[in-house]
């Protein structure tokens, strides 16, 4: 058990990454007709998913932690501010809609952030506070991280067969997330960690973009509703 433990813990990031990618390839399949994508498809766009995702990681990690460089933190928030860039070159070399694209990888994001809080677990880092009184109890941060994500990835699962306005998905997400980050960060145990422009500040900051492309596509549904008599709502799926 040890060994493997060892094994785990200097091989992190490669595990990781190679069990992501069936992971986002089961997912994309089973939401594949959002974009209407063939396997051959879905396998490349697993494979760039997961190497621009964990460039992204990485990447922000390194802008994160200046101090550690070359090495480098592992950070999750990476994928938020980074992944959508990815999403909108997918649209246009697909020629898809741009809101099709981000509803798709909406149903994706929350299991592989998930997924990247088993490297804090294994790492040992981002642990909980521990409170001393009235009995001695550590927040599972990390735990209730990967639960909530899962869940939220569940429902957006579900709900991306159902009737929903075109691309208000991942925005829900997003504001979902910045709620969860500020709130894990709030409780982490290492105090010198918890930075507020860095950490929280970047949680408000995607709140505030998640929570006005929401609004904007409301309103645009909205108005193609009146001009047309219907609006931009996705059909409900089997």
């Amino acid at each position: 058990m040890d060994t493997l433990l060892l094994i785990l813990r200097t091989y992190t990031v490669p595990i990781l990454a190679a069990a992501c990618f069936p992971l986002v390839g089961v997912l994309l399949w089973m939401v594949r007709d959002i974009l209407q994508i063939r396997l051959k498809q879905v396998v490349l766009l697993a494979v760039t998913f997961v190497a621009f995702g964990l460039t992204s990681i990485i990447v922000f990690g390194m802008i994160h932690d200046l101090k550690l460089f070359p090495n480098s933190t592992f950070q999750h928030q990476g994928l938020m501010l980074f992944m959508p860039f990815w999403f909108l070159g997918v649209a246009k070399l697909m020629k898809r809609d741009w809101r099709d694209v981000f509803d798709t990888f909406a149903v994706v994001m929350p299991f592989v952030v998930a997924g990247v809080r088993i490297y804090c677990i294994l790492q040992g880092c981002c642990y909980g506070i521990t409170f001393r009184k009235p009995v001695h109890f550590t927040v599972p941060v990390r735990e209730l991280t990967i639960l909530l994500n899962v869940i939220i990835g569940v429902l957006m699962l579900r709900q991306s067969r159902q009737q929903h306005i075109r691309g208000i998905l991942f925005p829900t997400y997003t504001m979902a997330y910045s709620v969860i980050r500020f709130s894990e960060v709030a409780l982490w145990g290492s105090i010198a960690r918890d930075q507020f422009f860095v950490d929280r500040g970047l949680a408000i900051f995607n709140f505030i973009l998640g929570f006005g492309l929401f609004l904007e596509l409301k309103d645009r549904d909205s108005r193609t509703a009146k001009a047309s008599g219907h609006g931009t709502k996705r059909t409900k799926r089997k």
